[in-house]
């Protein structure tokens, strides 16, 4: 089984562009890549619960050590790293069915990135599970709708038949805890 957890930057709502991206890890290296980047952290003196930002590299505020012991960490991890990056203004010019709302143009963000993690998984024969963050309460009930509707829908160009669907589905929870009959 691999994980695939994600994580946006930018809002749809007030930049140009907007990046989904992630990394995909087979559940059974999840522990190497989880002490890994532990261990970087600590080293680096940066707590555990803390996001490292790109911004912060990219303004120069993280220092640079920090973001090479960073990138150092991730090169090394048993991951498959994945981004998509959207520019809205062109979308919203090219694409405006798709790009009309923030909802519309979350969507095919995560299209993309589920594509190709459905590529990742048929490629190994295994399973997946999509683990998505999201920095307002709101987002979460919209990813879920989104990864409901690939996982059940497919997209334009593949079925998505490996990606599993999250334990917050309501028809999954109902039938998982309801008795026999």
């Amino acid at each position: 089984m691999y994980l695939l957890f994600l994580d946006e930057s930018g809002r749809l709502d007030q930049h140009t562009l907007f990046a989904l991206g992630g990394v995909a890890v087979r559940d059974a290296d999840r522990h190497q890549f989880r002490d890994a980047w532990h261990a970087t952290m600590r080293a680096q003196h940066r707590p555990l619960h803390r996001e490292v930002k790109s911004h912060g590299v990219r303004a120069g505020t993280v220092p640079p050590a920090r973001a090479d012991a960073v990138f150092g960490a991730l090169k090394s991890a048993p991951v498959t790293a994945y981004v998509t990056l959207l520019d809205l203004e062109l979308g919203r010019r090219a694409y405006p069915e798709l790009f009309a709302t923030g909802d519309n143009a979350y969507a095919p963000a995560l299209m993309f990135l589920a594509e190709r993690f459905q590529m990742l998984l048929e490629q190994e024969d295994d399973l997946g599970i999509i683990v998505a963050d999201s920095r307002f309460r709101g987002e979460v009930a919209r990813l879920r709708r989104f990864v409901a509707d690939l996982t059940e829908d497919g997209t334009p160009c593949m079925t998505l038949s490996r990606i599993v669907k999250g334990l917050w589905d309501p028809a999954i929870t109902r039938s998982a805890c309801s008795a026999p009959t």
